[in-house]
């Protein structure tokens, strides 16, 4: 549960880069702490006309903000609350920042497919000069590089919010299947080779985006990993 302002804070650049919209709730009153000192307290009630100068409005609140000064917790338990009613108001959003999730992969899953066919088997992104490239192929390898950016982004969103308002988790070694099922096969090979089955790595191997659960991710993970172990076993012929 979306419960502290640490965790909203974890996941406010990745709502920016995903191109996820949260409001920001009305803003609570802004009330400077008071400076007043005992020295202010003696001189006002000195000061007072009145027989009891405790029953003068003027005393009552010079005391009232020396105490404040007094008290630390007060002006701290005022910055908890300003963090809570932050923290409230994203949290009746979580819904609908799910539903934007799975909006922007689809359009994210449908730029990176835009931009593999104008670059064709370009391994390296980085490679690619954009001012000496030819124009279309300059502007698909940024393409590319911004709707990466943006996939890592919602895929982490996505395992983030699910954990904060579903209660959902998957182990980190099913995180590639949030967004897509590749075989075990390849994931192995990947391993093998020492490389890291990127967002790109996907493009490239034709391996389908589709926005998972982590639940579900979780699901793909341990049946591809029991696919690939069924597949290991030697098939067994009886001699008759």
């Amino acid at each position: 549960m979306l419960s502290s302002i640490a965790q909203l804070n974890a996941m406010r650049s990745h709502f920016e880069l995903a191109g996820i919209t949260v409001t920001k709730p009305d803003a609570l009153p802004t009330i400077e702490q008071p400076t007043t000192t005992a020295t202010d307290v003696a001189q006002a009630i000195l000061a007072s006309k009145k027989s009891n100068p405790y029953s003068d409005p003027v005393i009552q609140t010079a005391m009232t903000e020396y105490a404040m000064t007094q008290f630390g917790a007060i002006a701290a338990s005022q910055a908890t609350l300003r963090d809570q009613h932050q923290v409230a108001h994203a949290r009746a959003q979580l819904p609908n920042i799910l539903e934007q999730i799975e909006a922007q992969f689809e359009q994210t899953a449908e730029d990176l497919q835009d931009a593999h066919k104008a670059l064709g088997g370009i391994q390296d992104l980085s490679t690619v000069d954009l001012n000496s490239a030819a124009p279309r192929t300059a502007d698909a390898a940024l393409k590319a590089t911004r709707a990466i950016a943006r996939m890592n982004a919602l895929v982490t969103l996505q395992k983030r919010t699910h954990r904060l308002h579903t209660g959902q988790g998957n182990t980190d070694a099913a995180d590639v299947y949030l967004r897509g099922n590749p075989s075990f096969e390849l994931l192995l090979q990947y391993r093998k080779d020492q490389r890291q089955f990127t967002v790109w790595n996907q493009v490239l191997d034709g391996v389908k985006f589709s926005l998972a659960t982590p639940t579900e991710a979780q699901e793909r993970y341990t049946e591809a990993q029991q696919e690939h172990e069924r597949d290991k076993r030697p098939s067994v012929r009886y001699l008759r």
